[in-house]
């Protein structure tokens, strides 16, 4: 009896001294659902702390006491952070995981946005407004890695509603924030807001857990391998990205030059923008089911969709609302890129590395459109000749986009460990492997 009594009680100091040290850790499938739900509310704020400046920007110049050339180069910093940062992020991800990274990301959001609404120095706005981009720019690489890591069962799914709601935060953000600066008689309580908000994910990504069970992962079937570059998917990528740019930034000029109200294009805008979330989000999860249509339909289709709107306006540009509609339509090929990348990835390192690569072509390109359309209005050109010229780039889109749809990227090498040879992976986003589907 007193040796079951202290057995007892070794059990009991050993189970107690467990849980102190590992303390309470949900289940799962909990783990799974607020992971799920930290993705998609950070994803909604990635994209306001850039949107959110192009509204008020005109006051921000007033009270800050700036020019215009400073003002551009805010509004586009969200594309330069993007392409520039992608291989910071895909580097520190190798060196921390990826809820550290996520939280820092958060932390960012916050005090930048915050910092930014409070300060009266306009050398900290611009120091804070980096800080913010660079964690939008720093969290946007993770995502298809977070996606793989996670939900390797629903990756396209996951990458419908993330990139869904990355574009309803763009969209949010130059909605929302004038209004708020107008309701409060300030730009800084609607630039604040989204400092706020980005709370929220914080908290999230705090309680979830560092190390736990995602999703079982599906086997993978072995098919041939070639090789190719993924400069089709950089490239497919960095002309949907253009175009979506250029209807954000200059449509609306464009359109008043047409007799088209300011009020009225500023709602074929906002129209874009609402067209083209619930299209990210239900079209390519049902071309994912891949019983009715291949897997090129999607990028193609979002290629030509953007010639018409393009043709459209050059033709009958009074119809600019059917033509805008086309443009949200294509913003589906944003969540069929992350897909791609996370689907053909072989793991999540390599879908980082090769999401960074992507970003690096693809918003270097999104962030020089906007300076040919500024280009162009400055020689002082007809806008239906410049909706034309614009339009003129749609067959690279949909080539790209074609060949794009027909390779499979795999990043990283490894052997059969049954085969009795050692692994050997190659570093992450250098190897140019990939399956033809």
């Amino acid at each position: 009896m007193r040796v079951q009594g202290h057995r007892h009680i070794d059990a009991g100091v050993v189970n107690a001294r467990g849980a102190a040290r590992l303390g309470v850790r949900p289940s799962r499938s909990t783990s799974i659902v607020l992971t799920a739900v930290a993705l998609i509310t950070i994803a909604c704020l990635l994209r306001p702390p850039t949107s959110a400046l192009g509204p008020v920007i005109t006051s921000v110049q007033i009270d800050l006491g700036v020019g215009p050339v400073w003002a551009g180069f805010l509004q586009g910093l969200g594309s330069l952070c993007l392409a520039l940062l992608g291989l910071v992020a895909a580097g520190a991800a190798s060196k921390a995981d990826l809820k550290t990274l996520m939280v820092v990301v958060s932390i960012g959001l916050v005090l930048g946005s915050l910092t930014r609404a409070l300060i009266v120095h306009w050398t900290v706005f611009s120091v804070a407004t980096a800080i913010a981009a660079a964690c939008g720019a720093l969290a946007t690489v993770l995502i298809p890695s977070l996606i793989m890591r996670w939900f390797p069962r629903h990756i396209p799914q996951m990458s419908a509603i993330t990139a869904a709601g990355i574009i309803a935060g763009t969209a949010l953000g130059s909605a929302v924030t004038p209004a708020v600066a107008a309701a409060t008689g300030s730009w800084r309580y609607g630039l604040g807001l989204w400092g706020v908000l980005a709370v929220v994910p914080l908290v999230l990504w705090l309680f979830v857990p560092r190390s736990s069970t995602p999703e079982a992962a599906p086997k993978k079937t072995s098919v041939p391998k070639r090789r190719m570059s993924i400069g089709w998917t950089a490239t497919f990528f960095g002309m949907h990205s253009a175009n979506g740019t250029i209807v954000i930034a200059w449509l609306p000029g464009l359109l008043a030059q047409e007799g088209i109200s300011a009020s009225s294009a500023g709602l074929a805008v906002g129209l874009f923008s609402v067209v083209g979330v619930p299209a990210a989000l239900l079209l390519p999860t049902l071309l994912a089911r891949k019983v009715w249509a291949p897997v090129w339909l999607l990028p193609v289709g979002s290629a030509v969709s953007t010639a018409l709107g393009w043709a459209g306006l050059t033709i009958v540009p009074s119809w600019y609302i059917v033509w805008v509609v086309l443009f949200g339509l294509s913003m589906a090929a944003y969540p069929w890129t992350l897909t791609r990348i996370a689907e053909r990835s072989q793991d999540s390192q390599a879908a980082m590395w090769v999401t960074a690569r992507v970003n690096l072509i693809g918003y270097g390109m999104a962030a020089l459109a906007p300076l040919l359309v500024g280009a162009l209005i400055g020689a002082q050109l007809d806008s239906r000749l410049i909706f034309a010229i614009v339009g003129a780039f749609s067959p690279i889109y949909a080539v790209a986009g074609l060949m794009a749809s027909r390779a499979q990227i795999a990043e990283t090498e490894r052997s059969d460990p049954s085969s009795g040879h050692s692994s050997r992976a190659t570093r992450p986003g250098t190897s140019k492997e990939f399956e033809r589907k």
